[in-house]
């Protein structure tokens, strides 16, 4: 669960580009992740798993399901650019892709950039959406797409044979030499079913506990 309450870049994982934490606009909590990189640059947050001592560390799953709040401010001004990847990282492949076109709408690419079809939903510029995709691992390997808890896009393709290890919301690779302006909040993985919709808000400590000390990771 990753939902920037901390108001900065402490639950990130690695940063690449235009990328940055802002007041939140459309979504919950207080603050949002903001990615913004123009013509061919590329910008993006990149997730995997959590390590024993609180570190970044590659996942490995074969089959998971994630969820993030987005809307747009920008999109592409022809053709289409990624805002969802899932990858491999040793060695470093895609493994799905979600993007955004010129119209508004979604699309869903496998391991070689090749279309799964094209959803006939438009999303509206600054209106905010749940987007929730399934990503999975094998040649045939069953994904899908889901907006505001409805299904858009599913069925299978190549997903590579390797398991899934990280994710990256923003423009992770540049398509179409589009600048793009993308907002995310409350992005969740699960390992068994979608996550369905759901925010986070911060807690702070307000007094004394019974136990204060701990060392950090």
């Amino acid at each position: 669960i990753v939902g920037l309450e901390t108001g900065d870049t402490l639950e990130l994982g690695s940063l690449s580009g235009a990328v940055s934490v802002v007041a939140v606009t459309l979504g919950s909590g207080a603050w949002e992740l903001l990615v913004n990189p123009t013509g061919t640059a590329a910008a993006y947050a990149q997730f995997g798993g959590v390590s024993a001592n609180g570190g970044n560390a590659a996942l490995s799953l074969p089959d998971c399901y994630w969820a993030f709040d987005f809307f747009y401010q920008a999109k592409p001004a022809s053709g289409s650019e990624p805002l969802f990847e899932a990858r491999t990282l040793s060695p470093a492949a895609l493994k799905l892709a979600v993007r955004l076109d010129s119209a508004g709408k979604l699309s869903v690419y496998d391991q070689a950039g090749v279309s799964q079809g094209l959803g006939a939903t438009v999303l509206s510029v600054n209106t905010a959406y749940r987007i929730e995709v399934r990503v999975g691992t094998g040649t045939a390997a069953a994904y899908g797409l889901r907006i505001n808890g409805v299904g858009e896009l599913s069925g299978t393709c190549d997903q590579t044979a390797s398991n899934l290890e990280a994710i990256r919301i923003g423009k992770p690779t540049n398509i179409g030499g589009n600048t793009v302006s993308y907002r995310f909040d409350n992005l969740v993985g699960d390992d068994a079913a979608y996550p369905g919709t759901g925010i986070s808000l911060r807690r702070d400590v307000t007094g004394a506990g019974a136990s204060s000390g701990w060392t950090g990771g």
